[in-house]
């Protein structure tokens, strides 16, 4: 009996991972269709370009290839890390800087969204420093940042706050905020459903991998109303160990 205990165990965990690995997979790709339309959108302007050649219009031409070139290294990067992701399977939590990981994961989903967005971020100096599996984690950002831009997308003004907190039992708390229409009541309550989003037809499962990310990493996240307006998504990472030594 005991034998076929262990058996089962190994097989659920498989089935577990497997589970999860695809889901992550998933979200990737669909994160990754937005450099790609970029790089799409680049190129139609070329067409329009070309046909009336002109110094201003050549400029332009040159600076969208700077941009077709910006957005196929960020593609590179998102293949990137679903091969790392594959190459490791299971969680690998390091003590990594919140603040670096941050900035550097929302930086990319603003810029793959391609729309003028402020960005202010407030990190509380109490808590430098989390324990973490990072590429898991700057995934998860990257959908928030990206749906919160989503949110924003036609709005004049459009403003993304991060912000994190210590709080009791050596954790931190995270905000990503907008100011944005925020989240009808029917869609908060199916928000980390798969293909239910803060969008009002839905973001796929990016918030459901969020979900999935961010427990299996030792946290939890929920939704609220942000101060700002729209909506603030607000999840929990374990503090590491050392984070108040100097």
């Amino acid at each position: 009996m005991e034998p076929r205990l262990h058996q089962l165990q190994a097989e659920l965990a498989l089935v577990s991972r497997n589970t999860a690995l695809g889901s992550f997979a998933t979200s990737i790709a669909h994160e990754l269709n937005q450099p790609l339309t970029a790089i799409v959108n680049y190129i139609e302007t070329f067409k329009v370009l070309i046909d009336a050649p002109s110094p201003e219009s050549i400029a332009a031409i040159r600076g969208a290839l700077d941009e077709c070139a910006e957005q196929s290294i960020r593609a590179g990067q998102i293949l990137r890390r679903l091969r790392d992701a594959v190459s490791h399977a299971e969680i690998e939590r390091r003590v990594e800087p919140l603040d670096e990981i941050v900035v550097e994961a929302a930086q990319l989903a603003l810029a793959a969204a391609g729309a003028a967005i402020a960005l202010e971020c407030d990190f509380d100096p109490r808590v430098p420093l989390v324990l973490v599996d990072r590429i898991q984690v700057q995934h998860a950002i990257v959908n928030l940042v990206g749906n919160a831009a989503e949110a924003l997308a036609g709005r004049p003004g459009g403003r993304i706050r991060i912000t994190s907190h210590a709080r009791p039992g050596g954790e931190v708390e995270l905000a990503v905020e907008d100011n944005g229409h925020g989240l009808p009541p029917a869609v908060q309550a199916r928000l980390f459903m798969s293909y239910v989003g803060a969008g009002d037809g839905g973001l796929g499962i990016g918030l459901s991998v969020c979900q999935t990310v961010v427990e299996a990493n030792g946290g939890r996240i929920w939704a609220e109303r942000s101060s700002l307006g729209g909506a603030a998504l607000h999840f929990t990472l374990v503090a590491a160990a050392d984070a108040g030594r100097g």
